[in-house]
């Protein structure tokens, strides 16, 4: 769910009106100005929140923009969650989804796009060189091969680049990550157009690209995040990984990282993000708002240039590369639906602080339903297990098979109570010590670890040399995610876990552990 902030007009007759069917109305005496809500794709913001403040500052009608993650906003308007006006997801394909969801026809079968950017494969050079590239092509039937035979690199003479490590971002939020899944059952089904219902479910296609999936070594919340991950942690967190364009052009500007990453468009085709400029034809938007929307438009389109467009890294036009054709709704519908069956599973231990400290600012209870949210997401092939720290490090569940770990981390869940003041680093210690032994190459291994970080430092130097000490592979090494509350003092200690264990480190107050929560399990 996406908590979105409610804009309140105070009207000079001292009478307040908020309106959450996206068109807010505020009167004076004089004139009405009416308010548009506008969801935009969070990579576009760049492009368009100048322009955005620039129509507002000349206009009576008032776009109220939200940059949002086009899963998530796709999400939230079929569950009329989000009343937006207009909408500019990263694809159309995120329109057609929103149209089967909503059991409805809300969205134009053509709209504007406002710029567009190719999907490539992201790879480190020295390994694109090795495939042949610039000269060769290289298309998902190398990359695949790649990533799921077990020869790995050996195959083209390198033995020392170890196994191929594919990347992708969640389809469930990040067109790259949907894409990247319809990409592999287009290669599978040996096509570039008129993917079926049929295609998909055919048992020989479904369990290729399941062989696929759990060939992959992470997962991803976006593509920015991905990348920076590889720029942090090099080769040995990914080799390759299915981004648009734009982001390795900002990668290379911006990397830390010797090794530039290239841009491979695959072969046999690959998908075009091409922005559209929606204007919902959903219930809550009345003849006003589409007015009003239809004159921002009208204003919007000619502003975006060519050059404004390459200074954001876009094209203004879809490039001149060789397309796959998207996916009607329902395709699209089934093949998400399938990632969520055949995607690789995780073995996640959760660690939960329950010092006396965490029983102050609601934090105790904010834990509780992040990690109900957490559970949620989870599938039925993952493990899960549950410790606490407090006045002694407890393995309240064992790691184990979600459908029997899951409804007994829940009941352990509704019965933390805070008590004793033992640092968590213990804890995780344990945890890490559990998924470790299960050295299983088949799985994403992670800890996920909540802590107001109160307390002394206890069992954190030993902590830490047992996490420098792991191998990258895939299989021995086990990645520490960590979620510090704002306020407490303890993003140093729980920042330099996650970056040591080529995890990622989050933040927040107790309205937003959830949220963070939610935004973990998109790594598995």
């Amino acid at each position: 769910m996406i908590a979105r902030a409610v804009r309140v007009v105070i009207v000079a007759a001292a009478v307040a009106a908020v309106v959450v069917a996206g068109v807010q109305r505020a009167r004076d005496d004089t004139r009405a100005a009416v308010h548009v809500r506008y969801v935009v794709s969070t990579d576009a913001k760049g492009l368009l929140q100048p322009l955005v403040e620039t129509f507002n500052r000349t206009h009576d009608v008032q776009v109220d923009a939200a940059y949002v993650n086009s899963g998530q906003a796709e999400e939230a308007l079929a569950s009329g969650n989000d009343r937006a006006v207009l909408w500019t997801p990263a694809s159309s394909l995120w329109g057609r989804l929103l149209d089967h969801d909503a059991h409805a026809t809300w969205v134009a079968a053509h709209n504007h796009s406002l710029v567009s950017s190719p999907e490539v494969i992201a790879m480190w050079k020295n390994l694109a060189v090795a495939l042949g590239w610039p000269d060769a092509k290289i298309g998902w039937k190398e990359v695949l091969a790649l990533a799921t035979s077990g020869s790995g690199w050996t195959a083209y003479g390198h033995p020392e680049f170890g196994p191929f490590r594919l990347g992708h971002t969640n389809p469930d939020i990040s067109t790259s990550g949907l894409t990247a899944v319809a990409s592999e059952y287009y290669a599978v089904t040996h096509k570039r157009t008129d993917l079926s219902l049929q295609d998909i479910r055919r048992p020989a296609v479904r369990a290729s690209v399941r062989t696929i999936e759990r060939s992959i070594v992470h997962y991803g919340e976006t593509a920015k995040a991905f990348t920076e991950q590889m720029d942090q942690y090099g080769r040995g967190y990914a080799h390759a990984v299915y981004v648009q364009e734009r982001e390795v052009l900002a990668f290379n500007r911006k990397r830390r990282h010797t090794t530039p990453l290239v841009r491979v468009v695959p072969a046999e085709g690959t998908f075009v993000a091409d922005y559209p400029l929606i204007v919902l034809r959903a219930p809550w938007v009345d003849r006003q708002a589409r007015a009003a929307a239809a004159e921002f438009r009208r204003w919007l389109i000619p502003r975006i240039t060519a050059s404004l467009a390459t200074a954001n890294d876009f094209h203004l036009r879809a490039p001149a590369v060789r397309t796959l054709a998207l996916p009607r709704s329902e395709v699209l519908a089934g093949l998400r639906d399938n990632w969520h069956a055949d995607r690789k599973p995780a073995n996640v231990v959760l660690v939960v602080d329950t010092s006396l400290s965490m029983d102050g600012a609601g934090r105790l209870d904010a834990a509780r339903l992040g990690l109900l949210s957490f559970l949620r997401e989870l599938s039925s092939e993952d493990r899960v297990g549950l410790v606490t720290s407090g006045s002694s490090v407890t393995t309240r569940v064992p790691l184990g098979d979600v459908r029997h770990s899951r409804p007994a981390v829940i009941r352990a869940v509704s019965q933390l109570s805070a008590n004793g003041e033992l640092a968590v680093y213990g804890a995780v210690s344990r945890a890490l010590a559990q998924v470790r032994s299960l050295r299983d190459p088949a799985r994403i291994n992670a800890v996920v670890v909540l802590s107001d970080g109160a307390g002394t430092s206890a069992g954190l130097d030993r902590l830490m040399r047992s996490i420098r000490s792991q191998s990258p592979a895939e299989g021995t090494s086990v990645r520490v995610f960590t979620v510090a509350y704002a306020s407490s003092g303890s993003g140093g200690a729980l920042a330099e876990i996650a970056r040591a264990s080529r995890g990622a480190f989050f933040s927040g107050g107790s309205k937003d552990i959830a949220s963070l929560y939610r935004t973990i399990s998109l790594y598995f």
